[in-house]
């Protein structure tokens, strides 16, 4: 066996290695859905789907410059549901995910905590601990670990995202339907309230822009928009297309959907 021959079998090894990690149907072609953008601007969590409808999920971390997949963060070959959520801790170490309960998982892919089922998750300021809500709004504290849980006497609409200015809130209500919510906008002083979107995703993507634009997601028909509105002007605008969308850290930059990449569009001021 010469040198080339060598070469191409040890290359078909590695292939090989990695096919048997994710399987043939991976190695084929895959689409990476959006779900969150690290705080740091360099990293994106995203649903990978590959091998056809509900084959195959991972948790993939996808650089935020070249769109390209990074690592795998978590692989479900097992098919079923896959990620609705994910979330960077404000230091950009960790990522927390649902997944038939939640999860907290280091950047590496090496070390993962159950932290227990919570109906939505946010992280502390200085990444120390978790707040999970159950359905009904109450909140019990967590640590990354999974250690320290307490219950809070506090009770919040889940998912409350407030404004750059200070002077208003997004917020999703549940309704009575399983994974359908409403997205409220108010301001602070309760005088303003104005519905944004209806049968909104548990999951779905809001969050604000430096400029004060609330972006969120408005579906009809099975066609979905991604809108900013300006809660000041009541000015409201669509900027681009699908549901699975991460916004950059400075507001500037979409991640969307792509097949094998995620696509990075800029957003007009």
């Amino acid at each position: 066996m010469n040198r080339f021959q060598k070469s191409l079998l040890v290359f078909g090894l590695i292939t090989l290695g990695a096919v048997g990690k994710l399987g043939l149907d991976f190695c084929l072609g895959y689409s990476l859905k959006p779900l969150d953008w690290s705080p740091d601007g360099r990293w994106i969590a995203a649903q990978l789907e590959y091998g056809g409808f509900r084959d195959g999920y991972a948790l993939a971390l996808v650089s935020a410059k070249t769109g390209r997949l990074e690592r795998i963060l978590y692989n479900n070959q097992d098919g079923g549901s896959g990620f609705p959520s994910a979330a960077f801790s404000p230091d950009s170490r960790f990522v927390t995910y649902h997944f038939l309960g939640d999860y907290v998982v280091d950047l590496q892919g090496k070390h993962t905590n159950e932290i227990g089922p919570g109906a939505t998750t946010s992280w502390s300021p200085d990444s120390k601990w978790l707040a999970q809500r159950d359905s009904d709004g109450y909140v019990s504290q967590v640590r990354p670990d999974g250690t320290g849980r307490r219950a809070l006497e506090v009770v919040e609409p889940p998912r409350r995202l407030d404004s750059p200015d200070g002077h208003w809130y997004a917020y999703l209500e549940p309704t009575l339907a399983n994974y359908d919510c409403i997205l409220w906008l108010k301001d602070q002083g309760g005088k303003s309230r104005k519905i944004l979107a209806i049968k909104v995703a548990r999951y779905s993507s809001f969050a604000w822009r430096p400029n004060g634009e609330l972006v969120y997601t408005e579906s009809e028909g099975g066609k979905a928009s991604v809108v900013a509105y300006n809660p000041r002007t009541q000015q409201q605008r669509i900027v681009a297309e699908g549901f699975w969308w991460a916004l950059s850290p400075d507001g500037n930059q979409l991640a969307q959907y792509g097949e094998n990449r995620v696509r990075v569009v800029p957003l007009a001021p």
